[in-house]
This record gives C-alpha cells, structure tokens and sequence, in this order.
C-alpha cells in the first residue's frame, strides 16, 4: 500500500492501540491553542496550510528515503558488508 510505502507506518505506531494513537490530535490541538494564550496570539487553524505542510514533509520524507534505500537495494550484500 502507499502508506507502507511511503513509511508513514512503523511497526511501533501500529502496534499501538487506535486509542492511543487517536489522543495524539487532540492533544496537539490543546498545546497549540495554550502555547497561542501564552504568546498573546490568536489560534488560526488553516486546513490548506496544514495540508500543504503535510504533503510538503511527506514529500521530503519520500524523496530523501527513497533515493538511499534504491541504490542500497542495487547493491550486491556480500560487498557492501565487505566495506561497512
């Protein structure tokens, strides 16, 4: 699947209960509007700029993943044990 692809899904997240890996959001959305009160700013909760930002950093993480894993995966394992 893309997800697994894409390594948004460890093995340790998913090992998780879907009730601890819900509280994340919730929480997250908390310290943002607290540490917001704390710095006398407003709390603006864009969609679009979140979604850009989570594409943006999926996009990082797939371009500078991928790129080392596929010259690792063209090499011959008994040679790149030899020169580690």
């Amino acid at each position: 699947s893309f997800l697994r692809w894409a390594s948004f899904s460890s093995r340790a997240f998913l090992a998780m209960p879907s009730s601890s890996r819900s509280c994340w959001a919730p929480l997250a959305t908390a310290a943002s509007v607290g540490l917001a009160a704390l710095m006398d700013v407003p709390y603006l909760f864009n969609p679009g700029v979140n979604l850009l930002s989570f594409l943006f950093s999926a996009g990082i993480g797939v371009l500078f993943g991928y790129f080392p894993a596929r010259r690792a995966a063209r090499l011959d394992p008994i040679e790149a044990l030899r020169h580690e």
